[in-house]
């Protein structure tokens, strides 16, 4: 083994166990010592990594704090030094020192502890020390507390929810008892609780009483449920289920809260008027066609015109269903009302008829303005019979002039029918496909068609 150092390690006087090993041998060349001549100076170092293992213990192990002696200067005759012996310092007694045991006998090598000095454990075969009562008595106070506490907050908890909490109204507490409550107020057609419960909206020119009882009779709302809802600071969602007319509806509600009250996200929904070619354009019989955006609650829209002439079509629009839903008025196109329709086919079959009066094979010549011919070159004027084309509101396409107000345009193909007499005095029948353009103004009176120039 290789010595850690310029100082090989010496070996106990004595021994270990009884064992006396002898002399170190020297591995390096004589030399002056480095450090006092033997006898005297200072103890000799030792290395216990590099000492014999002769008491039993690994080499990576020391001798017990305290079982460990020096060397006698007697016993070894190193090359370097002589080690004198010392005495094996005590052990610390803040080490050793434990509480006496039963019978009051210390171990030996164990310094007696002092009167009224704290212990540290039990002794080793003592049994342990029962609890003590008046510590646990705290801790079981405190929990018994907690526990009523929190029964008397579920108390109240249950009884805010199911009263519907406490915002304006004693229903805006939270997002379900806002839910609920728009809920029944828009099933039972009152539109001024509804508004406490929706963002402030466009306009109120429809949420009334009257306009949302109308929207209930034409589609009933039933069978109501807010399945599921949540909060998030001021923000909060609800899941409602219900039926509107013949339709289910399922869906998703934001809700905000404002001023300790939930507000439901487009609970009342804005519609844009913008685009709109209706005339004079109302919604339930009231007149919004000076309104950039109406607002209204979830359901059908009876949409109309102040023209008796005029009606709406919407076979292209989808009123709104529920609170946050998109619905666009640009859909809306006019129609013509029946009374229109009688006016534009009256019209038209007027003109007809007058130029079915004409004799002539041009009978622009003795109509002015009518524009059926007969081409036969051996036909004789004035003895030719015109009969009118069969027209139908459907068969003449009329079209809106969306640049004036009651304004129709006419643009479809007739036929008619003429029968005549040749130069040779028979008689002969044709017919002439006619293009019949031209204008009728609705607001005129009488209603007339106009055509146009060739």
């Amino acid at each position: 083994m290789t010595n850690q150092g310029p100082f090989p390690p010496q070996p106990p006087a004595g021994g270990y166990g009884g064992y006396t090993p002898g002399p170190v041998p020297s591995e390096e060349p004589a030399a002056a010592p480095p450090y006092p001549a033997p006898g005297g100076g200072y103890p000799a170092p030792t290395n216990p990594y590099t000492a014999p293992n002769t008491w039993g213990a690994t080499p990576d192990q020391q001798p017990a704090y305290g079982s460990q002696q020096y060397p006698d200067s007697a016993a070894s005759s190193g090359p370097y030094y002589s080690a004198p012996q010392s005495p094996a310092p005590p052990a610390p007694a803040e080490w050793s020192a434990v509480a006496p045991p039963p019978g009051g006998q210390v171990p030996p090598g164990s310094v007696p502890l002092p009167p009224g000095f704290p212990t540290f454990g039990a002794p080793v075969g003592s049994p342990p020390a029962p609890p003590s009562n008046k510590s646990n008595n705290k801790p079981l106070i405190i929990g018994g507390v907690a526990v009523a506490v929190v029964a008397v907050l579920a108390i109240v908890g249950g009884v805010v929810l199911f009263s519907g909490g406490g915002g304006r109204d004693g229903g805006g507490g939270s997002a379900k008892a806002a839910t609920t409550a728009y809920l029944k107020a828009i099933s039972d057609g009152d539109a001024k609780t509804a508004l406490k419960y929706v963002e402030p909206p466009a306009s109120q020119l429809l949420l009334t009483d009257a306009v949302l009882k109308k929207q209930r009779q034409e589609a009933p709302i039933s069978n109501a449920t807010v399945l599921t809802s949540s909060e998030y600071g001021n923000t909060g969602t609800a899941k409602v289920s219900y039926r509107m007319g013949d339709r289910d509806v399922q869906g998703q509600l934001l809700l905000k809260k404002v001023d300790g009250t939930w507000q439901i996200d487009r609970g009342a929904i804005d519609i844009d008027l913008g685009r709109v070619d209706v005339p004079s354009l109302t919604a339930f019989g009231v007149d919004v066609s000076k309104q950039s955006t109406i607002s209204v609650f979830p359901g059908p829209i009876d949409w109309g015109s102040g023209n008796p002439n005029y009606a709406v079509d919407t076979s292209t629009f989808e009123y709104p269903i529920k609170p946050g839903d998109f619905a666009s008025a640009y859909s809306l196109d006019p129609k013509l009302s029946e009374t229109g329709g009688a006016a534009v086919l009256g019209a038209v079959q007027a003109y007809l008829n007058n130029c079915a009066t004409s004799k002539q094979t041009d009978a622009a010549k003795d109509k002015p303005g009518c524009g059926q011919q007969v081409f036969a070159y051996d036909a004789v004027d004035g003895t030719v019979a015109w009969t009118a084309p069969p027209v139908t509101l459907e068969s003449l396409k009329p079209r809106f002039d969306v640049t004036e107000e009651g304004k129709i345009r006419i643009f479809t193909n007739v036929t008619w029918s003429a029968t005549f007499r040749k130069r040779d005095n028979s008689t002969s029948t044709t017919q002439d496909p006619d293009l019949l353009v031209g204008n009728i103004d609705l607001s005129a009176d009488p209603v007339v068609f106009t055509p146009d120039q060739p």
